[in-house]
């Protein structure tokens, strides 16, 4: 998303730090585009828009849309099946009321589940059925 803060008013937005892979690829184009640009610069708004990812158990691969905090709270689980929103915490930077409120998307996903307060795991099979979930969208509109 590009924004100017001539012609947008001041968003609302989640603080929180990114992953190391991504900070670099980040780092990179902003350096190309400084130099395609002059003098102008970017400064990233990590906490706006929407990411997609593919997430895939077994032989399904699902695409979904989600914010970036989401996006990297869901990656934090790539190294271990099990984390503590005081570890997510610690890893993304961002306070704990808006971990658990996020952490509460996947588990509502059927992704994550709770296995101790404030403890999740990643489930080893995807309880959510997509299929009835986007017809039941389609059927609101």
């Amino acid at each position: 998303m590009v924004i100017s803060s001539e012609f947008w008013p001041t968003f609302r937005e989640e603080n929180f730090q990114i992953p190391g892979f991504a900070k670099r690829k980040m780092d990179l184009y902003s350096i190309e585009y400084k130099q395609l640009k002059g003098m102008r610069k970017l400064d990233w708004k990590t906490g706006l828009g929407t990411i997609e990812i593919e997430v895939s158990y077994g032989e399904e691969v699902i695409t979904m849309r989600v914010s970036p905090l989401r996006a990297v709270i869901l990656h934090q689980f790539q190294n271990s099946s099990e984390c503590s929103i005081d570890l997510l915490t610690q890893s993304v930077k961002a306070p704990p009321s808006v971990v658990k409120r996020n952490v509460g998307f996947w588990v509502s996903q059927g992704l994550l589940k709770e296995i101790s307060s404030d403890v999740y795991r990643l489930m080893q099979e995807w309880n959510f059925d997509h299929k009835a979930a986007v017809k039941h969208v389609l059927e609101l509109y």
